[in-house]
């Protein structure tokens, strides 16, 4: 009963969510950029700084001819970002689940280009990973599929088909060459190797420890361990590299440490675990046993940590936070301020 009860709560936020997106898709909001925003505020010792936002093209091609010759391309600008990655040549990858494309940022070079301009597009790109060879995947929730793409946007591989249903977070432990695929509506996580055979599965839909009910997102720690969004459960399992459940946090509510609606989750280097919450709009980070430390963020359309309908999040080597805000069109950047 308490499992139909949280499935209906949950079919009930998926309206409520699509219609607010009917009524938002008007006029993007104005940009604004501001300089030193930190949290927690002083007096206490700030441990979270606002670098930046990125919306489009004019954030990696400042001066961009084009501009000045035929207008700006809207088309050029993100619509509904959701799937972030980074690679190890600071590369930003953002899925747009409307665009149906992987805006690739590449800021050193100040380059934009897209992943997915095909024939057969993508259906709903929901996340995307990059391995160390730099072949970037995309689990496509539109056609419950992963497809593999190379940098100069060539289909490399497809696989998944007749095992996902629903596509949604994803990462990879490159030690163990494994792709861990959230497959929400099979209330599981997949487990495939890197050239796409699958290997096994764990989950199950339920309320019990391993069980998940719509699970949206799922994140390598630094020991292996894996770390998975169980987002109608509200909170985030932990389980071992081979699917053995560890533990969990988190508990329905509205008080800090507590979850209403979570879709995001990275863990950083430390330990640390950074988790987004769309109802909340705002990100909450938890060490490494689930304990509360800090949160960032509010609802708002136009300034610095503001949100709306927050998705994924990646946390880099170097500390710097992304975050995919959705319905305001543009991707966050934060850094940790690291000790003096």
């Amino acid at each position: 009963m308490m499992n139909t009860f949280k499935g209906a709560i949950m079919s009930a936020l998926l309206v409520l969510s699509a219609i607010f997106l009917f009524v938002s898709c008007a006029t993007p909001p104005e940009r604004i950029e501001e300089s030193e925003y930190v949290w927690p505020l002083p007096p206490e010792k700030p441990r979270v700084r606002y670098v930046k936002s990125l919306w489009g093209e004019e954030d990696v091609r400042k001066s961009a001819p084009s501009d000045f010759i035929v207008g700006k391309d809207p088309s050029t600008d993100l619509f509904k970002p959701y799937g972030l990655a980074t690679d190890y040549s600071g590369r930003i990858f953002v899925t747009d689940t409307v665009r149906r494309v992987v805006f690739v940022f590449d800021e050193l070079m100040g380059d934009l280009k897209f992943l997915g301009l095909h024939d057969l597009p993508l259906g709903v790109p929901a996340d995307v990973v990059v391995d160390q060879k730099e072949r970037v995947f995309v689990s496509d929730a539109g056609r419950d599929r992963i497809v593999v793409f190379d940098l100069d946007d060539r289909i490399l591989n497809q696989f998944g088909q007749g095992v996902l249903d629903n596509p949604a977070g994803m990462a990879i432990d490159e030690g163990r060459q494994r792709l861990y695929v959230v497959s929400t509506h099979t209330h599981s996580v997949e487990v495939f190797s890197l050239e796409g055979k699958h290997l096994f599965r764990f989950g199950g839909h339920g309320a019990g420890p391993g069980q998940f009910n719509y699970p949206m997102d799922i994140a390598v720690g630094p020991t292996g361990d894996l770390y998975v969004v169980d987002s109608a459960n509200f909170r985030v399992q932990i389980f071992t590299s081979e699917g053995d459940y560890v533990r969990e946090f988190g508990t329905l509510g509205t008080g800090p440490g507590q979850f209403s609606r979570p879709k995001g989750i990275a863990v950083d280097q430390a330990g640390r675990i950074f988790v987004t919450d769309a109802s909340f709009n705002n990100f909450q980070i938890f060490n490494d046993m689930g304990q509360l430390l800090l949160f960032v963020g509010t609802g708002g359309v136009t300034g610095p940590g503001e949100f709306s309908l927050p998705a994924d999040i990646e946390v880099d080597g170097q500390g710097r936070i992304y975050v995919a805000d959705q319905l305001n069109r543009r991707v966050q950047v934060f850094e940790m301020i690291r000790d003096k």
